[in-house]
């Protein structure tokens, strides 16, 4: 496989690199059809290898790659990063309560 004959992500339309049936990936997929955002969708096997480390130095998915950025991962930041993107509206998404029972729900 040749990672570099890829065209890199436009102004208008990221490139979101997942892997089928990820629980993190369709959550990261989640924000872009809320926000009805075009992009585009790019599914790895799970035995590529060599793609996710040209983007981002491992294997991990999801990955966003936006205009002009480096590519990242992590479906949280991801999902954080395309709500709060003013090229695609006003965010959709609720900040944390920061409610203190709740975090200590999730450590115990």
């Amino acid at each position: 496989r040749n990672f570099s004959v890829l065209p890199g992500p436009t102004a208008e339309r990221p490139d979101l690199y997942v892997y089928d049936l990820c629980p993190f990936c369709t959550r990261a997929r989640m924000i872009f059809g809320l926000k009805k955002i075009p992009h585009r969708l790019i599914f790895m096997s799970y035995d590529d290898v060599e793609t996710p480390r040209a983007l981002i130095g491992k294997k991990l998915a999801p990955i966003l790659h936006l205009h002009g950025q480096d590519p990242f991962p992590e479906s949280l930041e991801i999902i954080k990063r395309v709500d709060e993107d003013a090229r695609w509206g006003l965010p959709l998404l609720q900040k944390a309560s920061g409610r203190e029972d709740l975090k200590l729900f999730e450590k115990n």
